[in-house]
């Protein structure tokens, strides 16, 4: 896929995601206040971050619609990666801030207002979560991102914590008045935990991390089919989404007789092979040992 056709798509997959998850904070912040329950106006409020992170998302990816220029000459593709790392940020925080909220409600309860109709509006909005990272999941198998990898992860903790919320709302007439808050700390606990993951990996691409262990796998399986024995060293220089750079030290099965020509022919292939598999132009450069 080009990276401008990429891009668009991705684009518009953040712009539905702002807007599903603008109506659902508006719903859930109403519910919430009317209904005095903390569990519910947490789940708001995540809901806005997520909405914010989008909005964070479309503007990275506009940023990264700019021609290179000398400055620049490898693009902007590692704007996609800042994005990641501002979302996972602002979903670690939020879950600290849901805590914090949580356990002062724990302490001083109130009161919640029961109604019909808030019930089933909670339900169908965790069914609309659950629709939503399906999507993303779906449109992540032809774009590739990190971004929408997180989203659609994100989508399914949202649906299983407004579940959550649906159980304690419907449950509170049967149960202590804390039971409320007690669920807006298990809440808190799994975002700052899924905040705390998604931020340790997007530091990590962000930073220029090892490519992993599933990488260096694909890269030896291609390598071998032409004549690599060994690979000594691989260092990825990632510039983006759709351009990466990686150079190979290797050992050759005829490296007495391995000249220019063969080494160049096997740079080429194991490029053809991991671009092809990964869905990004990635430059592969051989030196000898």
């Amino acid at each position: 896929m080009k990276e401008k056709s990429r891009i668009n798509g991705m684009l518009r997959v953040a712009a539905a995601g702002l807007l599903v998850n603008l109506v659902l904070s508006g719903v859930k912040l109403y519910i919430g206040l009317s209904a005095n329950s903390i569990s519910i106006f947490s789940d708001a409020v995540h809901n806005f971050l997520d909405a914010l992170c989008f909005g964070i998302i479309i503007f990275g990816f506009c940023v990264m619609k700019k021609k290179p220029t000398a400055r620049l000459p490898f693009g902007y593709g590692r704007v996609e990666y800042l994005a990641g790392f501002l979302t996972s940020v602002t979903v670690f925080l939020a879950g600290v801030w849901f805590l914090y909220s949580a356990l002062e409600r724990l302490f001083y309860p109130f009161l919640l207002v029961f109604s019909r109709l808030n019930f089933w509006l909670i339900a169908a909005s965790a069914a609309v979560k659950l629709l939503t990272a399906f999507y993303f999941r779906y449109k992540n198998r032809a774009l590739r991102s990190d971004v929408l990898r997180s989203a659609s992860a994100d989508g399914f903790l949202d649906s299983g914590i407004t579940l959550m919320t649906l159980v304690g709302f419907g449950l509170y007439r049967y149960a202590a008045l804390r039971l409320d808050a007690a669920i807006g700390i298990v809440i808190s606990i799994v975002i700052i935990v899924e905040g705390a993951k998604l931020l340790k990996e997007s530091a990590r691409i962000l930073l220029g991390g090892s490519p992993g262990a599933a990488f260096t796998e694909r890269v030896r399986l291609a390598a071998t089919e032409y004549g690599v024995t060994e690979i000594k060293n691989a260092r990825l220089h990632d510039y983006g989404a759709n351009c990466k750079e990686l150079i190979l030290e290797t050992v050759f099965t005829n490296a007495r007789t391995c000249d220019i020509m063969e080494t160049e022919k096997a740079a080429r292939g194991i490029s053809e092979r991991l671009s092809e598999e990964f869905g990004a132009e990635i430059n592969v450069y051989i030196a000898l040992r």
